[in-house]
């Protein structure tokens, strides 16, 4: 929606040129000219920039936001959907009638009153100064769907929506971070807080205030809301399928409609069906491919526009497409192993075309509600570790003619944490993380997911690769009441009927049956397809070099035995060429 930036300089440099770069490196996440502002304290220089990108708001609000005193200023990318309630509780005068002025009002009465925190639903970053104080604050929305990034080094604190941000500054080195290789090669990401690159951090997803004076900071993490429901058994379909339809009423843009980035699945075709329910225009776009033995997202994407009466664009995507591979990826300002990438760009880019502003997906739902292969062989896992471990080790000495159950076995490890966790890695590296404590070892797993894959992965890609069109990504899963019930769930509750047993019977009450009968698929293209046509192979070539710059991180003798393997049809390595073959292409980009 909108590009956040902020430097504080306690060396007191001249930070004109460098807020303005920053700037100018995101202007695709705005579409009016970027603002800065520098202000000079006496201890330090801070500036603020920002690229504006308008949704909601009926006239252009402007930023920073101030007001006549001039005494606090506001830099923020999102959107607050209770802002009228918010306005009418705490009786703001808003001149603009937009959340930003109301967020501004907010964090001013915040200011003075710490207890009014959790407040706001919505998807935000923002960054707020005041300058009596000389506290700035600084946080993210309970999910991270608005992305914040900052660097603390060398007398200088920035922020930014994006990393090129902080190059484009000149005020910071760039330098990899090998352990992050290792975790992107393991998860397909590196793990949070921590980024590809030395002293630059994701935002936790909580307010933080930074007093500029005393150099120190506080964490503050927001209360669940007081109208939340509260978990019944009885009524768990009827209480999810209304915070859902609430979920998609208040995201619904009315300046900027939304389309739908729509997979035919059950996530994407449940919101087409609450929103048409609900009389919302939602316009859907979905991708076809030349390998129609890849998926079947097409056929059932257009089933869902008839049922559901919406006008779908279908995008075509075939096997030349592999030829932009290499600039688009190059784009990137770090590697996310997942091949959803590519079609969230390309949906993106025909929305822009057609001056659509806001997308909606699907990301969300396959966490809260279990929905993810590993979450259910996980359940069955669970259900008697002892066999399973009997059975792993036979089948480490005999082969297990079954594909598919010899992966699962292979994966099966001592520790049932560990199992999960190879559950949820690439076969390319072993995962070694920290465990934690939770519930349940299956709310164990959901948490590893809702906390990981969906931050570092899904919510990512939403952004980085909409944002590069100049269009925002909602996902009405994440509304935050809704997200709070579903958090309550025990996870065996979740699975005992089936993955995402609870989404499946409010799409059968809907008219969605035959959607909920299809088997789940990923949203993404058929690479793993294309690149054993020979006419490719060439885009691996660097996997003939022993001394490319990737094999300082990777086994040689391993990406041997996965293309070999692949290639033979031994097994599918879909996802670990793709990561290899990115961070490559990523590692020659820099």
């Amino acid at each position: 929606m909108c590009g956040v930036h902020c430097i504080v300089d306690f060396a007191k440099n001249d930070l004109a040129e460098s807020i303005k770069a920053m700037a100018k490196a995101t202007t695709h996440r705005g579409t009016e000219p970027p603002q800065t502002l520098q202000l000079v304290q006496s201890n330090f220089h801070i500036a603020f920039g920002h690229n504006l990108l308008p949704i909601s708001a009926k006239q252009l609000v402007l930023q920073p936001f101030t007001n006549t005193q001039r005494r606090y200023f506001l830099v923020w990318n999102g959107e607050i959907y209770n802002y009228k309630k918010i306005d009418q509780k705490h009786h703001f005068t808003n001149f603009t009638q937009s959340d930003t002025e109301t967020l501004f009002n907010y964090l001013v009465a915040f200011s003075e009153k710490k207890a009014n925190w959790g407040e706001l639903q919505g998807i935000f970053a923002f960054i707020f100064y005041d300058t009596q104080n000389n506290r700035l604050l600084t946080a993210r929305d309970r999910h991270g769907v608005k992305p914040l990034y900052y660097y603390q080094k060398d007398q200088k604190i920035l922020f930014a929506s994006e990393i090129q941000a902080f190059w484009a500054s000149t005020l910071v080195q760039k330098n990899i971070r090998k352990e992050a290789i290792n975790e992107y090669l393991t998860f397909k990401f590196p793990l949070r807080p921590d980024t590809f690159f030395e002293n630059l951090y994701e935002h936790p997803n909580c307010l933080q205030i930074w007093n500029l004076e005393t150099k120190t900071t506080e964490t503050i993490t927001p209360t669940i809301p007081s109208d939340t429901p509260t978990f019944n058994p009885a009524s768990i379909v009827s209480v999810t399928e209304k915070l859902l339809s609430e979920a998609v009423e208040k995201q619904y843009a009315h300046v900027y409609p939304p389309a739908l980035m729509l997979s035919g699945g059950v996530d994407s075709t449940l919101l087409l069906a609450l929103a048409r329910r609900q009389g919302f225009d939602l316009p859907a776009f979905s991708i076809i491919s030349d390998e129609k033995k890849f998926t079947k997202d097409a056929n059932f994407a257009q089933k869902a526009a008839q049922i559901f009466q919406t006008p779908l664009e279908q995008i075509c995507v075939d096997i030349s497409f592999l030829e932009q591979l290499p600039e688009i990826l190059l784009r990137a300002d770090y590697p996310i192993a997942d091949t959803a990438i590519l079609p969230t760009y390309l949906i993106a880019q025909k929305a822009k075309q057609q001056n659509i502003r806001v997308l909606w997906n699907g990301a969300g739902a396959d966490e809260l509600f279990a929905g993810y292969n590993r979450h259910k062989a996980f359940y069955y896992y669970l259900k008697n570790p002892k066999f399973w471990n009997k059975l792993a080790q036979i089948a480490s000495k005999i082969p297990f003619p079954n594909r598919q159950i010899a992966k699962f076995l292979d994966n099966i490890h001592p520790n049932e944490q560990q199992t999960f966790l190879n559950f949820a890695s690439m076969e390319i590296k072993k995962s070694k993380v920290n465990y934690f404590e939770s519930k349940s070892l299956l709310d164990f797993a959901l948490h590893w997911d809702r906390e990981n894959y969906l931050f570092s992965d899904l919510l990512k890609i939403n952004d980085f690769w909409a944002m590069r069109e100049t269009v925002e990504v909602r996902v009405p899963y994440l509304d935050d009441t809704l997200s709070h019930f579903a958090e309550q769930i025990p996870a065996e509750f979740l699975l005992k009927n089936g993955k995402k047993w609870i989404l499946k019977e409010i799409l059968k009450r809907n008219g969605g049956k035959i959607f909920t009968q299809r088997r789940k698929e990923g949203f993404g293209i058929p690479f793993g397809h294309w690149i054993r046509q020979e006419k490719y192979f060439h885009l691996f070539d660097f996997l003939q070099k022993p001394r490319h710059t990737i094999f300082e991180h990777l086994s040689y003798q391993k990406a041997q035995f996965l293309w070999k393997n692949h290639q033979n049809l031994k097994a599918d390595y879909t996802a670990e060429l793709f990561a290899i073959y990115f961070l490559a292409v990523w590692l020659e980009g820099q």
